[in-house]
């Protein structure tokens, strides 16, 4: 099996168990008994149902975690956000830097080599009429990035692949703690002496 397909099944898994843990705790469903292919079977301890959903949900969230990791996931959508952030970045440069001051620079000002780094871009301008400059953009750079996690999860299907399951999953905890905060409580006050 190779990484992708190994992928799509740990986020399958993820997926459905958080989904079951979120319309459980959405609707408060209770089970009192169990029909396995005809045959009845009662739950004693209906207590011991969220415990084994939240287990599942932190093994399916690990195994989903190194499975994105292995196909690098996350980072494919960030660079995505990164190349979006660029592409503005460069436009801003020519709308208005360049542009607006054509006399002064004149025909031949053009962006040349480019340093990308993690929070901030360097744009090399070349063919300045007495020598070359260095435009650095950073606070732009890092507000784009974060804009551009919306033309990103819009246009491709990066955000429900690989940042979609990390939301469920939140969502779903969030939800297993609110109702069980007491029984954590409760716990936690038991171990002190």
């Amino acid at each position: 099996m190779d990484d992708k397909e190994h992928f799509i099944r740990q986020r399958r898994n993820l997926m459905i168990t958080c989904l079951a843990i979120i319309f459980f705790k959405m609707l408060g469903l209770k089970f009192e008994q169990i029909n396995i292919l005809g045959n009845v079977a009662a739950i004693e301890n209906p207590k011991a149902i969220p415990l084994i959903l939240l287990g599942a949900l932190v093994y399916f969230l690990w195994r989903f975690d190194t499975a994105c990791r292995q196909v690098n996931g996350v980072g494919q959508f960030t660079q995505l956000c990164r190349q979006w952030a660029y592409e503005k970045c460069k436009e801003h440069i020519r709308k208005n830097i360049l542009m607006p001051n054509k006399e002064k620079y004149g025909d031949n000002a053009h962006i040349g080599h480019i340093e990308i780094h993690k929070n901030y871009v360097v744009f090399m301008i070349s063919g300045f009429p007495n020598d070359s400059g260095e435009i650095k953009i950073s606070k732009r750079y890092v507000i784009y990035k974060f804009l551009g996690a919306l033309p990103v999860t819009v246009h491709t299907s990066y955000f429900s692949e690989y940042i979609l399951p990390y939301l469920l999953t939140l969502t779903a905890l969030v939800l297993w703690l609110i109702e069980h905060q007491l029984i954590i409580v409760n716990f936690i006050s038991s171990l002190s002496p």
